[in-house]
């Protein structure tokens, strides 16, 4: 990120050099931090491909979880809710 008065190419080689040893790439104006991206993207597509090959017990298995997840944390919603309303 620029600070005030620090935008100088020398400035921004060194905010580059910065974010790219901590692992972070920018791209279209993003920063994206390359190994989190990584195993996020890894983790969505298995749960997706594994999700696709044994459909029916990860229908029963979701089905399950969104009923757990309504029955326990509704609570959670309305307050939410609310609280963003207030």
């Amino acid at each position: 990120m620029k600070k005030n008065g620090d935008q100088t190419p020398a400035a921004d080689a060194r905010e580059r050099t910065r974010l790219e040893a901590r692992g972070n790439l920018e791209m279209s104006g993003l920063r994206v931090n390359g190994p989190v991206c990584a195993v996020s993207v890894a983790v969505v597509l298995a749960f997706i491909v594994l999700a696709l090959l044994f459909q029916e017990k990860a229908a029963e298995d979701l089905a399950a979880l969104r009923d757990f997840t309504t029955v326990r944390f509704d609570w959670l919603l309305m307050t939410s809710c609310n609280v963003c309303l207030i």
